[in-house]
């Protein structure tokens, strides 16, 4: 018994296998959810209807339903993967790996239980070990580096989270007591979120271009990075309104910040990802940050509160070590020397 439950417990190839392919999903599907099924039915009360646009609506109504459904099943499935490796020492963080891994733990079953029960005090309590566990894993790969850079990212991204749950925790503290308003300095706070958020792709690339060893490849990255960010300029000149709605109900912005600064942080980022997805070892980083960045900043639904934990979990995971390949474990097996032939030819000779 003791054998089986060992053999079921063992982290195989085709378990790295099915990670890796279900992080690269995740992150197709979460994309296409958060500007489908969140921007398009924003967005299309502010498109002149039509019986073409009306049917093409209902159609993007229902891919997006599709799509949050395939999303939450892969985002949990991405973090009951990435929890077991780290449990069993495959992966880990660069401090209290342990107790993060439990924090996340707590934080995913009750996120499941939130899809079925209704209760203000859940809401509550999920906030606060969602504030643990992302400022526990943004601290706990700042102080494992030396530079200033990441210790900044990581900063402002707790800024973020930390606004953000402020308002949820008010909110849903204000409907226990019976409270109508608004928070007491929660549109404030989202703002300094935004406002955040925005700056934080700054440190991000400084992080990623200084831990880069070839500083020359920058340039495709940045080539990539500005033609995004000069589509998304033409985008919100072409249609104001539009691009707002979008941006409120995909990520979270309201855009009351100059529209250059959001047009940088988007070129920043892209780049960011670039760069890290190069590295072998650092693309599941890449892939984290994007995940961090689809999630939001407002991060209203359960859904989006995981995906923003697994791109902070893939974000914060040590870097991988290349693994031995067969050329380098055929070096280390020992060949006969051959001085041992060379002396053992005299006393052959003699022995004739």
């Amino acid at each position: 018994m003791a054998s089986r439950l060992r053999r079921i417990m063992t982290w195989r190839t085709w378990h790295e296998d099915l990670l890796r392919l279900s992080v690269v999903v995740l992150v197709v599907v979460a994309f296409l959810e958060a500007f489908v099924g969140r921007a398009i039915s924003r967005a299309a009360p502010l498109i002149p209807r039509s019986e073409a646009t009306t049917a093409l609506f209902e159609a993007l109504g229902r891919i997006g339903v599709f799509l949050f459904n395939l999303g939450t099943i892969l985002v949990l499935l991405v973090l009951l993967l990435l929890l077991w490796s780290m449990r069993i020492g495959v992966r880990h963080l660069p401090l209290a790996s342990e107790q993060l891994s439990l924090v996340a733990s707590v934080f995913i079953a009750l996120a499941l239980g939130s899809f079925v029960i209704r209760d203000p005090a859940m809401l509550v309590v999920q906030s606060i070990l969602f504030l643990a566990a992302s400022v526990g894993l943004l601290m706990s790969t700042a102080m494992s580096s030396r530079s200033p850079w990441p210790r900044a990212f990581a900063a402002l991204i707790a800024t973020v989270y930390g606004a953000s749950r402020y308002f949820v925790l008010a909110s849903a503290l204000g409907q226990i007591g019976g409270a109508q308003a608004a928070p007491v300095g929660g549109l404030e706070l989202l703002r300094i979120a935004e406002a955040a958020a925005s700056l934080a792709p700054i440190p991000l690339l400084a992080t990623v271009y200084f831990a880069t060893p070839e500083r020359s490849t920058l340039r495709t990255p940045t080539w990539i990075s500005t033609a995004a960010a000069a589509l998304f300029v033409l985008a919100f000149v072409a249609n104001p309104a539009i691009m707002a709605a979008i941006a409120e109900s995909s990520l979270g912005f309201t855009l009351f910040l100059p529209f250059p600064v959001y047009a940088l942080g988007l070129s920043l980022a892209i780049a960011a990802f670039f760069l890290l997805r190069r590295n072998p070892s650092t693309r599941g980083k890449a892939y984290g940050i994007v995940l961090v960045m689809i999630a939001g900043i407002d991060l209203r639904l359960t859904y989006q509160a995981l995906l923003a934990l697994a791109g902070l979990i893939l974000w914060a995971i040590e870097e991988e070590r290349p693994r031995p390949t067969t050329a380098t474990l055929a070096r280390t097996v020992p060949v006969p020397s051959p001085v041992r032939a060379v002396d053992s030819e005299p006393a052959a000779r003699g022995g004739s």
